[in-house]
C-alpha cells in the first residue's frame, strides 16, 4: 500500500514510512500482481469519508482477515493433508514469502538459536515502547523548561513612555525571567496596577530639592529626601498588598519607585508646580510581567496548592510571591 522499511536517525530504530515509488500488489479474481501506483489506486474502492487506503482497509476487512481461514471440507486430499500438516508460523511465512516474490522485497525474517534469545527479542518491542514513551515525554519536558534565574525587577526607560511636558507622572516595572522576558519592555507583558497617593506639595518640594542635589556626592542631602519619600510609599504599598488581591512583591520596590519618580519631577518641563499646590493626585506604578516569569509564578502556585498550603481563593493569589 505504498509503505516502505526505513531507518529513522533521530529515534535510532526502524520503522514505516510512505513512499510513492514503493512497490504495490493489486489483485483482481484471485490473481494478484505486482502493480504501478495509479493502477493501484484506480482499483481499490474507495469508501465514503475515506481518509487513506489503509483506513479503509482496516475498516472494511479486518473481520474478512482475522476470520479467514483455510477451505477443508471438499479440499484436494493432497491439499488438505499439506494445510493440516502446517503450524501458524509456517502460514505467516508462506504469506510472507508470497508477497516477496510478488514485489522482489525479500521478508524480513528473525531466527535465534535459543528460546531465552526469544524472550529477549519480544521483550525489546514492549522496551522500545517505553524508551520511545521516555523519550517523547523529555522533548516535552525540554519545552517546559524554565530559566535558573531568579524573577528580576527592573525598571523600564522612562524615555519609552514619559513626556516632560505632560504631568502624567508614573513608574513601569518589568517583572523579568531571562533574557527573552528582558528584551521587550511593557508590551506583550500582563499589565496590573497600583495607584499611589501623594501630597502635591511634597511632590513641589522634592522637586525643588533634588534639583539641587548631587546623589554621588550630597548623599546627606539626598536621604534627607529619599527618606520620608521612600517611607510613604512603603506604607501605601503595604496597605495595598493587605487590602486588594494583587501580587505583592516580597522584595522592596520602595527605592526604585522613589528613584524614578525623583527623576521624572526634576525633568518635567511644563508648568504643573507653578503657583501653590493644594490637595493629592495619584501616581500609577505599573508591573509588567513577562510571559517567563508568569510561568514561574504559575509553576510555584501549582506547588504550594499541591502541598495543600492555599485555603481561600484571596490566598491563592496572594501566594503569588516573586
Amino acid at each position: 500500500a505504498g509503505e516502505s522499511l526505513t531507518w529513522f536517525d533521530d529515534e535510532a530504530k526502524p520503522g514505516i514510512e510512505s513512499d510513492k515509488f514503493a512497490k504495490r500488489i493489486s489483485c483482481q479474481n484471485l490473481i494478484c500482481r505486482r502493480t504501478s501506483s495509479e493502477a493501484f489506486l484506480s482499483r481499490t474502492p474507495r469508501s465514503v469519508g475515506s481518509v487513506s487506503i489503509k483506513n479503509d482497509f482496516e475498516r472494511l476487512y479486518c473481520n474478512d482477515f482475522r476470520d479467514a481461514d483455510y477451505k477443508i471440507r471438499n479440499q484436494v486430499p493432497e491439499i488438505a493433508k499439506k494445510i493440516k500438516s502446517m503450524t501458524f508460523d509456517e502460514q505467516n511465512l508462506m504469506v510472507g514469502q508470497m508477497m516477496a516474490l510478488e514485489t522482489g522485497v525479500p521478508d524480513f525474517l528473525v531466527q535465534l538459536p535459543k528460546f531465552s534469545d526469544l524472550q529477549d527479542v519480544a521483550r525489546s518491542s514492549l522496551d522500545l515502547l517505553w524508551d520511545q514513551w521516555a523519550k517523547s515525554q523529555k522533548k516535552n519536558y525540554q519545552k517546559g523548561l524554565a530559566y535558573e534565574e531568579p524573577l528580576k525587577i527592573q525598571v523600564v526607560p522612562s524615555s519609552l513612555y514619559f513626556r516632560r511636558i505632560t504631568p502624567k507622572f508614573s513608574v513601569e516595572l518589568d517583572i523579568n525571567q531571562g533574557e527573552f522576558d528582558r528584551v521587550i519592555s511593557i508590551v506583550g507583558k500582563l499589565r496590573t496596577r497600583m495607584n499611589l497617593k501623594f501630597s502635591k506639595k511634597f511632590l513641589k518640594w522634592a522637586r525643588r530639592e533634588w534639583k539641587d542635589i548631587d546623589p554621588s556626592t550630597d548623599v546627606k542631602k539626598a536621604e534627607r529626601v529619599m527618606i520620608p519619600f521612600v517611607k510613604m510609599v512603603e506604607d501605601q504599598v503595604e496597605l495595598l498588598v493587605e487590602s486588594y488581591p494583587v501580587v505583592p512583591l516580597t522584595q522592596k520596590i520602595d527605592r526604585l519607585v522613589v528613584k524614578e519618580l525623583l527623576d521624572q519631577l526634576v525633568t518635567y518641563e511644563g508648568n504643573f508646580f507653578v503657583g501653590p499646590q493644594e490637595g493629592f493626585m495619584e501616581i500609577p506604578v505599573y508591573l509588567n510581567y513577562g510571559i517567563f516569569a508568569l510561568r514561574h509564578i504559575r509553576d510555584s502556585f501549582k506547588i504550594k496548592k499541591n502541598q495543600g498550603t492555599i485555603v481561600s481563593d484571596l490566598q491563592k493569589l496572594r501566594s503569588l510571591r516573586l
